[in-house]
């Protein structure tokens, strides 16, 4: 007769691996869950203050540059819109008394009853944007520096522009320079006859990249490299005063930055950069808008039309 032996010891040393492993394996994926529902957690909260700081930013369509640097004027949110630092505001109450100050209508604010708890946070910058200060112009947008009514002091002085392509490895731009005279309450009697070099097309290309090798920009396309510094003349031409330079990108976004040669040689130039940043559920986001200081033509205006006829009109 055989007799069976039992390895009690070896089959309970076996199920207590299987424990373990088990045990390892469902930490693992409880660990997994918990991580990807704070992450989901977390891209929810960011897109509620992304999306708050977007509410706020509407509320603020309309509102003239005057106004601004009105409210800014107070004392209590620093000193002054043209100041290095620009103004500053902290805190719901605060931001939608400036905001109120700003000439936004009151039947807008109530936007910010959707951040009131007590660990919410919003902020309100604006400042003159300078050198460092970035703008993305989308392909056909246009950026405008208005001179209007303004010698240059000094004469030579120039406006410095850098650009790089955003999303491509090129991006397009065209510079145009608009010249006029005989203003009356700030509109032009006349204005230049256009010549060829008062516009200029470029061709921007990042570090190791050619645009010979793109073929919409091959041509009378002016090769540039990404971050390389186009100085346009700020001084008169023919007996016209500069009143416009025009920069719009063509075919991609291009993103811009610009100084002056020497700075203050003319006034009102520069964009202001208007910054809104909240924490209403957890996750702190901003956002930026830039609007100009003058008011100039619409982008459709960069386009000429042309019939063979020398003249619009019906058929």
């Amino acid at each position: 007769m055989r007799m069976k032996k039992v390895y009690s010891a070896q089959a309970l040393a076996i199920v207590m691996i299987v424990l373990v492993i088990a045990a390892i394996l469902g930490m693992a994926m409880l660990s997994r869950t918990l991580r990807d529902t704070q992450q989901l957690a977390n891209e929810k909260s960011s897109a509620e203050a992304l999306e708050f700081a977007d509410s706020v930013l509407d509320t603020m369509k309309g509102t003239t540059v005057a106004t601004l640097v009105n409210a800014c004027d107070n004392a209590q949110y620093g000193e002054g819109l043209k100041s290095a630092d620009g103004c500053n505001v902290k805190g719901v109450s605060d931001v939608k008394a400036f905001l109120t100050s700003a000439g936004v209508d009151n039947n807008t604010l109530d936007v910010f009853d959707k951040c009131q708890n007590s660990s919410s946070n919003v902020e309100l910058s604006a400042k003159l944007a300078d050198s460092d200060d970035e703008l993305e112009l989308r392909s056909d947008n246009v950026r405008s520096f208005v001179v209007r009514e303004q010698t240059p002091n000094p004469l030579s002085c120039t406006l410095n522009l850098k650009f790089e392509p955003r999303g491509s490895s090129y991006g397009g731009l065209i510079i145009s320079r608009i010249y006029a005279r005989n203003y009356t309450n700030g509109i032009p009697g006349e204005y230049k006859p256009y010549e060829y070099d008062d516009i200029q097309q470029y061709c921007v290309h990042l570090t190791g990249k050619l645009c010979a090798d793109n073929s919409s920009m091959d041509g009378s396309w002016i090769d540039l490299a990404s971050g390389a510094t186009v100085s346009v003349p700020l001084a008169a031409k023919g007996g016209y005063p500069l009143d416009e330079i025009r920069v719009r990108s063509v075919g991609g976004t291009v993103a811009i930055k610009a100084s002056l040669s020497d700075p203050d040689c003319i006034k009102d130039w520069e964009m202001v950069a208007i910054r809104i940043g909240a924490n209403c559920t957890g996750t702190f986001r901003a956002k930026e808008i830039q609007i100009p200081q003058k008011e100039s033509a619409l982008s459709i205006f960069d386009y000429v039309l042309f019939n063979s006829e020398g003249v619009l009109g019906p058929e």
